[in-house]
């Protein structure tokens, strides 16, 4: 008895990793990522509206950043603002549901173009001049047939800080204005920083656990999410 569960055990983890070797192997198309920011420049002391505007491929989508099922990977904005500029608030669109086949729980996604917006609070001793907000967006790509693996796009704003107000035209209202800042979608950090709670993706390795079966039986929920 031993070694017919030794066999299966064995035989299953093969199959894990023959899954998960082609799951790497079969990346979708990046996504594409536009910044925008609100106004040309700005002064200190005053808060900004920018965002980032993801574009898929075709046919794909991702998880929104509250999915409704603990397995799956959320959709995270997750920001490195210098001194002098803080993360006042992080505003995600508002999720898609879309139905699966026999599934009774429908998945909360974003697809093919969606924005999120950010509120930046300039310090009122910011000096003159311009900087630089790095960020990366992590997600995770799904299509018809399978969710892939996991991987982050990076991005940057840059913002110019004037010495007083001049006149500055607005800058892609047309998107800024959509957002609904301060809704049911904002996620606000509990202090100025821009600290936020991002879930890990923590899988055990298959060398590290005999319930081979259980970790199979979570990988075809995660490969076949039937939409």
């Amino acid at each position: 008895m031993k070694n017919i569960n030794r066999t299966v055990k064995t035989v299953a983890v093969g199959t894990l990793l023959s899954l998960a070797a082609v799951a790497s192997a079969q990346q979708p198309p990046e996504v594409q990522i536009e910044t925008l920011v609100a106004a040309e420049g700005t002064t200190a002391g005053t808060t900004l509206r920018v965002a980032v505007r993801a574009y898929l491929a075709p046919g794909f989508h991702v998880n929104s950043n509250k999915p409704l099922e603990d397995f799956l990977i959320p959709t995270a904005l997750i920001l490195s603002p210098p001194d002098g500029i803080a993360v006042a608030e992080i505003t995600y669109p508002e999720a898609g549901l879309l139905e699966q086949q026999g599934a009774e729980i429908p998945l909360a996604v974003f697809e093919e173009r969606f924005a999120i917006g950010v509120l930046l609070t300039l310090a009122n001793d910011l000096p003159v001049g311009t900087y630089t907000v790095p960020g990366t967006l992590r997600y995770q790509a799904c299509d018809e047939t399978m969710c892939y693996m996991p991987t982050t796009a990076a991005f940057e704003w840059n913002l110019q800080i004037w010495p007083e107000v001049t006149a500055s035209g607005a800058q892609d209202s047309d998107v800024l204005d959509g957002i609904m800042f301060g809704g049911e979608n904002a996620v606000v950090p509990d202090s100025g920083s821009a600290v936020f709670d991002v879930p890990a993706w923590d899988t055990p390795s298959v060398f590290e656990t005999d319930d081979v079966v259980t970790m199979l039986h979570d990988f075809e929920i995660l490969g076949t999410t039937g939409g």
